[in-house]
């Protein structure tokens, strides 16, 4: 009995206590207030006519009492191109919204902006305001509006793109057979998650150092605008010839640009690259298959794996480049992450073959095969190829197809005991293992910046010779000219001291 007393005093006792700390009545009085984590929210730039991303921030009660929000809602009422949902319920004018004390409510944000019709990001704020106890608080919503040319989905003829105004690829598109799509200096063409650009017809591009063509993903928030991954790739198609892409940024893909695709027969799409940066990919820079590609003055870094693949044979010519490859960057809650080349990856991958290919033969039974074609020139001429591996070339060489690949007045990091420099087939005036000293050679540490400094081994090493095969390679990435010192540096700068 003593026991069953005691249990319900202490019960009894229990109910006291909790009834003293947290009163079910809700406050009235106006110094009980609500406090919120952020003052202010902000959206990066936000394309019209599409939204935004969902940003958020908590309101919460440090009271010893119920709280109870009269009213929610967004200050310019239902004409806001801001959105609310507030503890899973959208709108934007909300009543009686009760916290209990020491709890919290989550307030959730969207914004669609109507087009502006002006090249330059626009500025629209406005502001959620809430009422409670008598007093007035307001969190700040701002937005930077950018009116675009929006292709979904779409399949284009010919056409030209210019610089009045961005263009945004969602659900990607396509440059039709037959067709050409020109694309003028100093336009910015930003491409939403999982899209591609592909090229059926022909693509030209003609940027300028002053002006480059720019190619990226379309999210700033939360680092995004430097991470790799953010869109798929620039596909050329097997039957897609002459393709030419002068001075451009292209960032933050899978794939920078894909040159051809497995198949037989194997084809020979072909692309000329002048001047072009393609940087943080979250697997490669290029991905060819049978290709025919030049490059000239070129810079190809911080791939998540590897600079330039080369499969299933082809020809290739890659002169005064800069290839540097050390990994590339994810965010992950807001942090830059490594990606991890432990699987493999080199700035340099050639083959012969492609395996698995599938297919299916005359009686449609589906099988595996391995694909081989000629690599019939892959010359790499007065370049750099430097990464963090110790081989930073891999080959993949069967008797089934001829296998030419030549590296003439080159600096390469490669583990000595897996390659022979004095075999005179492949290689000539080789630097081996010598760090290029670049000024930076990684968004891990920064904007990079693949300049050479004044103790460089690349220094005035190159031949003369590519110059008079491609004559712009007279002038560097920058336009300054390789000969006022007599040899041209190795790479896509010249140092000037």
């Amino acid at each position: 009995m003593y026991k069953f007393f005691s249990a319900l005093l202490l019960a009894a006792l229990s109910l006291l206590f909790a009834g003293s700390c947290n009163d079910d009545s809700f406050s009235e009085s106006i110094n009980d207030r609500l406090t919120f984590s952020n003052d202010t929210i902000t959206f990066d730039t936000v394309f019209t006519t599409v939204g935004s991303v969902t940003k958020g921030f908590k309101v919460y009660n440090f009271n010893r009492k119920h709280i109870r929000i009269s009213r929610a809602y967004i200050k310019t009422g239902q004409a806001s191109d801001f959105r609310l949902n507030i503890d899973g319920m959208p709108g934007k004018d909300f009543e009686n919204i009760d916290i209990a004390p020491g709890d919290s409510i989550f307030v959730f944000v969207e914004v669609t902006l109507d087009p502006v019709n002006d090249n330059n990001p626009l500025l629209v704020d406005d502001a959620v305001v809430f009422l409670c106890n008598g007093n007035t608080d307001e969190i700040v919503l701002e937005a930077f509006g950018q009116d675009v040319h929006l292709y979904n989905g779409k399949i284009i003829e010919s056409e030209t793109w210019t610089n009045d105004k961005p263009y945004l690829i969602l659900n990607s598109m396509a440059i039709d057979s037959g067709e050409v799509l020109t694309i003028e200096a100093g336009t910015k063409i930003y491409l939403h998650s999982n899209s591609s650009i592909i090229v059926w017809g022909k693509l030209q591009v003609n940027g300028t150092f002053e002006s480059p063509v720019e190619f990226t993903g379309d999210r700033f928030d939360r680092g995004y605008g430097r991470s790799s991954g953010g869109w798929e790739t620039i596909f050329i198609h097997p039957r897609s010839r002459d393709n030419v892409i002068n001075y451009a940024i292209i960032k933050n893909s899978v794939r920078g640009i894909q040159v051809g695709q497995p198949e037989e027969p194997v084809r020979m799409p072909s692309l000329t690259l002048n001047n072009v940066c393609i940087s943080n990919s979250s697997f490669s820079c290029i991905f060819a298959f049978g290709a025919e590609i030049v490059a000239n003055n070129c810079i190809f870094a911080d791939a998540g794996y590897y600079g330039l693949v080369f499969l299933l044979g082809g020809k290739y010519n890659i002169n005064h480049s800069t290839v540097s490859i050390v990994g590339a960057f994810s965010v992950d809650a807001g942090l830059f992450e490594r990606y991890s080349r432990d699987a493999g990856g080199a700035c340099v991958a050639l083959s012969n073959r492609y395996y698995p290919h599938y297919a299916f033969d005359n009686n449609y039974v589906f099988y595996e095969k391995t694909l081989y074609n000629d690599l019939a020139e892959a010359n790499f001429t007065n370049s750099i190829f430097y990464g963090n591996r110790d081989l930073e070339l891999i080959t993949d060489n069967h008797a089934e197809a001829s296998f030419n690949y030549f590296f003439d007045h080159c600096l390469l990091k490669q583990n000595a005991d897996s390659v022979d420099i004095t075999d005179a087939s492949h290689f000539r005036n080789i630097v081996l293992n010598e760090y290029p000293r670049f000024i930076n050679d990684s968004i891990i540490n920064g904007q990079f910046n693949f300049r050479l400094d004044t103790l460089s081994p690349a220094k005035d090493i190159g031949t003369l010779e590519i110059l008079d095969k491609y004559p712009l390679l007279r002038y560097d990435f920058e336009g300054k000219l390789r000969t006022t010192d007599g040899k041209p540096d190795l790479g896509a700068f010249e140092r000037e001291e």
